[in-house]
């Protein structure tokens, strides 16, 4: 059997050394020579029980565990896709005449709404303007064909800004996040899951 990745369970196990099954470890030992990815994971699972134990403390929750793991191989995973789109702009795949019919400003409110679609899954959209703090509200929700292949929490979006500036968030367990206090102007949107990049170019806010 090959391992993709180490799960966090058998990384902990194999690092408190609770492994049962002499072939698992064995399969274990040699996958970690030849997987960065997993020795710079189970490095940082023995880093959080060492310092566990240093400050006396309740082993560390899985759930704590597993989020870094996946945070790093998250990492090391868009480093490779980033050096693969190196060359290349990236695809927007967008449904025009579903954009078509949302994008436009409703009842006479400054909001709007907006609905791409990708291959692996639909993004929606929402601007809604505060009259009060004269700013906008970007709202978004990921929507996902296939929920076994692609996990909705932790997907990392990036709002392109002027001056190369960038604001950075990452979805919650329904696949929503937020970016407040936006002004009028040209924006972009960068969505970041585990296996695809995709871009939206100009995203209009304006008053």
């Amino acid at each position: 059997m090959m391992l993709e990745h180490i799960s966090f369970r058998h990384l902990t196990d194999y690092a408190d050394n609770r492994l049962q099954d002499p072939h698992l470890s064995q399969q274990i030992n040699d996958h970690l020579e030849k997987c960065d990815i997993c020795r710079q994971a189970l490095s940082i699972v023995m880093r959080i029980g060492q310092t566990a134990a240093h400050l006396e403390s309740p082993q560390p929750a899985q759930n704590l565990i597993e989020r870094v793991l996946k945070a790093t191989r998250r990492t090391q995973t868009l480093q490779s896709r980033q050096q693969s789109l190196a060359h290349s702009p990236p695809t927007l795949l967008h449904d025009s005449r579903i954009a078509a019919l949302a994008a436009g400003v409703r009842g006479g409110s400054k909001d709007c709404e907006m609905l791409f679609t990708f291959d692996r899954f639909d993004l929606h959209l929402s601007i809604i303007h505060s009259a009060e703090l004269d700013s906008f509200t970007l709202r978004g929700q990921l929507m996902v064909s296939e929920p076994a292949e692609e996990e909705l929490e932790g997907n990392q979006i990036d709002l392109l800004m002027e001056q190369a500036q960038i604001r950075t968030v990452l979805t919650d367990q329904l696949g929503c996040f937020r970016i407040s206090n936006l002004k009028s102007g040209e924006y972009g949107l960068r969505v970041i899951t585990d296996i695809v990049e995709s871009v939206i170019d100009h995203i209009t806010i304006q008053n």
